[in-house]
Protein backbone atom coordinates (compact mmCIF):
# COMPACT_ATOMS: atom_id res chain seq x y z
CA UNK A 1 0.00 0.00 0.00
CA UNK A 2 2.69 2.47 0.99
CA UNK A 3 4.72 1.83 -2.18
CA UNK A 4 1.79 2.58 -4.50
CA UNK A 5 0.85 5.60 -2.40
CA UNK A 6 4.40 6.94 -2.60
CA UNK A 7 4.46 6.35 -6.38
CA UNK A 8 1.19 8.30 -6.69
CA UNK A 9 2.69 11.08 -4.54
CA UNK A 10 5.73 11.19 -6.83
CA UNK A 11 3.50 11.59 -9.89
CA UNK A 12 1.47 14.29 -8.12
CA UNK A 13 4.71 16.04 -7.12
CA UNK A 14 5.89 16.03 -10.75
CA UNK A 15 2.54 17.48 -11.85
CA UNK A 16 2.82 20.15 -9.16
CA UNK A 17 6.39 21.07 -10.11
CA UNK A 18 5.68 21.27 -13.84
CA UNK A 19 2.49 23.27 -13.48
CA UNK A 20 4.04 25.77 -11.06
CA UNK A 21 7.18 26.25 -13.17
CA UNK A 22 5.84 26.24 -16.74
CA UNK A 23 2.01 26.07 -16.60
CA UNK A 24 2.35 22.93 -18.73
CA UNK A 25 2.19 19.28 -17.70
CA UNK A 26 3.53 16.30 -19.64
CA UNK A 27 0.56 14.29 -20.90
CA UNK A 28 1.93 10.89 -19.81
CA UNK A 29 1.58 11.76 -16.13
CA UNK A 30 -2.21 11.47 -16.39
CA UNK A 31 -2.38 7.87 -17.68
CA UNK A 32 0.31 6.94 -15.12
CA UNK A 33 -1.75 8.51 -12.36
CA UNK A 34 -4.93 6.78 -13.51
CA UNK A 35 -3.19 3.40 -13.79
CA UNK A 36 -1.65 3.82 -10.34
CA UNK A 37 -5.06 4.55 -8.81
CA UNK A 38 -6.49 1.48 -10.54
CA UNK A 39 -3.67 -0.77 -9.32
CA UNK A 40 -4.06 0.52 -5.79
CA UNK A 41 -7.81 -0.02 -5.84
CA UNK A 42 -7.65 -3.48 -7.42
CA UNK A 43 -4.60 -4.97 -5.71
CA UNK A 44 -4.42 -3.29 -2.34
CA UNK A 45 -8.04 -2.45 -1.58
CA UNK A 46 -9.49 -5.47 -3.43
CA UNK A 47 -12.14 -3.33 -5.06
CA UNK A 48 -14.05 -4.79 -7.98
CA UNK A 49 -13.27 -3.06 -11.26
CA UNK A 50 -17.01 -2.65 -11.87
CA UNK A 51 -17.30 -0.59 -8.67
CA UNK A 52 -14.34 1.55 -9.68
CA UNK A 53 -15.80 2.20 -13.12
CA UNK A 54 -19.21 2.97 -11.62
CA UNK A 55 -17.77 5.51 -9.14
CA UNK A 56 -15.63 7.06 -11.88
CA UNK A 57 -18.61 7.32 -14.23
CA UNK A 58 -20.60 9.18 -11.57
CA UNK A 59 -17.71 11.61 -10.99
CA UNK A 60 -17.14 12.10 -14.73
CA UNK A 61 -20.86 12.72 -15.19
CA UNK A 62 -20.72 15.35 -12.46
CA UNK A 63 -17.71 17.01 -14.12
CA UNK A 64 -19.42 16.94 -17.52
CA UNK A 65 -22.58 18.49 -16.06
CA UNK A 66 -20.53 21.18 -14.37
CA UNK A 67 -18.57 21.80 -17.62
CA UNK A 68 -21.82 22.21 -19.58
CA UNK A 69 -23.30 24.56 -16.98
CA UNK A 70 -20.18 26.77 -16.73
CA UNK A 71 -19.76 26.81 -20.50
CA UNK A 72 -23.44 27.66 -20.93
CA UNK A 73 -23.21 30.46 -18.38
CA UNK A 74 -20.19 32.08 -20.05
CA UNK A 75 -21.66 31.53 -23.52
CA UNK A 76 -24.92 33.23 -22.57
CA UNK A 77 -23.04 36.04 -20.90
CA UNK A 78 -20.82 36.68 -23.93
CA UNK A 79 -23.51 35.97 -26.54
CA UNK A 80 -21.41 33.36 -28.34
CA UNK A 81 -20.10 29.85 -27.73
CA UNK A 82 -17.17 29.88 -25.28
CA UNK A 83 -14.56 27.11 -25.26
CA UNK A 84 -13.49 26.82 -21.62
CA UNK A 85 -10.09 25.39 -22.52
CA UNK A 86 -9.16 28.66 -24.22
CA UNK A 87 -8.42 30.97 -21.31
CA UNK A 88 -10.46 29.54 -18.43
CA UNK A 89 -9.18 26.01 -17.82
CA UNK A 90 -6.15 24.26 -19.22
CA UNK A 91 -6.24 20.72 -20.56
CA UNK A 92 -3.97 19.74 -17.69
CA UNK A 93 -6.67 20.82 -15.23
CA UNK A 94 -9.29 18.77 -17.05
CA UNK A 95 -7.09 15.68 -17.39
CA UNK A 96 -6.06 15.92 -13.73
CA UNK A 97 -9.69 15.85 -12.59
CA UNK A 98 -10.42 12.92 -14.91
CA UNK A 99 -7.39 11.05 -13.54
CA UNK A 100 -8.27 11.47 -9.90
CA UNK A 101 -11.84 10.37 -10.57
CA UNK A 102 -10.47 6.81 -10.68
CA UNK A 103 -9.00 7.02 -7.18
CA UNK A 104 -11.62 8.79 -5.11
CA UNK A 105 -15.15 7.91 -4.16
CA UNK A 106 -17.82 10.39 -5.22
CA UNK A 107 -18.23 11.94 -1.77
CA UNK A 108 -14.47 12.18 -1.23
CA UNK A 109 -14.07 13.67 -4.70
CA UNK A 110 -16.70 16.34 -4.00
CA UNK A 111 -15.17 17.23 -0.66
CA UNK A 112 -11.65 17.37 -2.11
CA UNK A 113 -12.77 19.29 -5.21
CA UNK A 114 -14.74 21.96 -3.34
CA UNK A 115 -12.29 22.40 -0.47
CA UNK A 116 -9.25 22.45 -2.76
CA UNK A 117 -10.85 25.16 -4.93
CA UNK A 118 -11.60 27.24 -1.83
CA UNK A 119 -8.11 26.77 -0.36
CA UNK A 120 -6.44 27.58 -3.69
CA UNK A 121 -8.54 30.68 -4.37
CA UNK A 122 -8.02 32.01 -0.84
CA UNK A 123 -4.31 31.17 -0.98
CA UNK A 124 -3.76 32.84 -4.35
CA UNK A 125 -5.73 35.92 -3.25
CA UNK A 126 -3.61 36.07 -0.09
CA UNK A 127 -0.38 35.74 -2.08
CA UNK A 128 -1.46 38.47 -4.51
CA UNK A 129 -2.57 40.80 -1.74
CA UNK A 130 0.29 40.47 0.70
CA UNK A 131 3.22 39.29 -1.42
CA UNK A 132 2.47 40.89 -4.78
CA UNK A 133 2.28 37.54 -6.55
CA UNK A 134 1.32 38.13 -10.17
CA UNK A 135 0.32 34.88 -11.82
CA UNK A 136 -1.62 35.50 -14.99
CA UNK A 137 -3.16 32.04 -14.61
CA UNK A 138 -3.69 29.86 -11.57
CA UNK A 139 -1.90 26.49 -11.88
CA UNK A 140 -5.00 24.66 -10.66
CA UNK A 141 -3.91 21.09 -11.43
CA UNK A 142 -0.53 21.68 -9.84
CA UNK A 143 -1.91 23.17 -6.65
CA UNK A 144 -4.62 20.51 -6.39
CA UNK A 145 -2.01 17.80 -6.90
CA UNK A 146 0.05 19.32 -4.08
CA UNK A 147 -2.95 19.21 -1.73
CA UNK A 148 -3.83 15.66 -2.78
CA UNK A 149 -0.22 14.51 -2.30
CA UNK A 150 -0.28 15.97 1.20
CA UNK A 151 -3.52 14.12 2.00
CA UNK A 152 -2.17 10.84 0.63
CA UNK A 153 1.01 11.14 2.70
CA UNK A 154 -1.01 12.02 5.76
CA UNK A 155 -3.36 9.03 5.32
CA UNK A 156 -0.49 6.69 4.44
CA UNK A 157 1.37 7.39 7.67
CA UNK A 158 -1.64 8.16 9.89
CA UNK A 159 -4.29 5.75 8.56
CA UNK A 160 -7.75 6.85 9.56
CA UNK A 161 -9.63 6.11 6.37
CA UNK A 162 -9.31 5.68 2.65
CA UNK A 163 -10.06 7.85 -0.36
CA UNK A 164 -12.22 5.21 -1.93
CA UNK A 165 -14.20 4.64 1.26
CA UNK A 166 -16.79 7.16 2.43
CA UNK A 167 -17.02 5.74 5.95
CA UNK A 168 -14.64 8.27 7.45
CA UNK A 169 -16.69 11.21 6.21
CA UNK A 170 -19.94 9.49 7.18
CA UNK A 171 -18.66 9.14 10.75
CA UNK A 172 -18.11 12.90 10.97
CA UNK A 173 -21.45 13.80 9.40
CA UNK A 174 -23.50 11.36 11.48
CA UNK A 175 -22.48 12.87 14.84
Amino acid sequence: MAILSIFIVLILSAIFWQDIRTFRIYWFFFPLLTLSWWLRDLIVLHERWVDIVQQSAIILGFLLLQWIMVSGYFSLRKGKWINLTLGFFGWGDVLFLVSISFGLSFVNFLVFYILSLIVILVGVAFMKRFYGFSWQWIPLAGLQSFLLAFLILFWTFFPKGEFYWDGLLQQYFSR
